[in-house]
C-alpha cells in the first residue's frame, strides 16, 4: 500500500479536483457537505480536513467555501 501525505502537491490537487466535481454534482452547499462527509473529510472555515483525525488536507479555494 502506498502512503500519501497531505503535504504533496499532487495529493491537493487531486483532492482539489475532487471536490470541486463533488460540488459540481450538488445541488446545495449542505448536500455538498454530505457528499464529502461520505469521502472523509470535512470543511472547517476555509479548510479541509480529514473526518477522523482532522489533521488539514488543503486550503479551500474561496468560491468554495463562500
Amino acid at each position: 500500500m502506498i502512503q500519501t501525505h497531505y503535504s504533496d502537491p499532487t495529493f491537493q490537487s487531486d483532492i482539489l479536483g475532487m471536490i470541486q466535481a463533488e460540488r459540481q454534482k450538488s445541488v446545495s452547499r449542505r448536500e455538498w457537505l454530505h457528499r464529502l462527509k461520505g469521502l472523509g473529510l470535512c470543511v472547517e472555515a476555509d479548510t479541509l480536513r480529514s473526518l477522523r483525525t482532522r489533521k488539514l488536507v488543503c486550503t479551500l479555494p474561496a468560491h468554495l467555501y463562500a
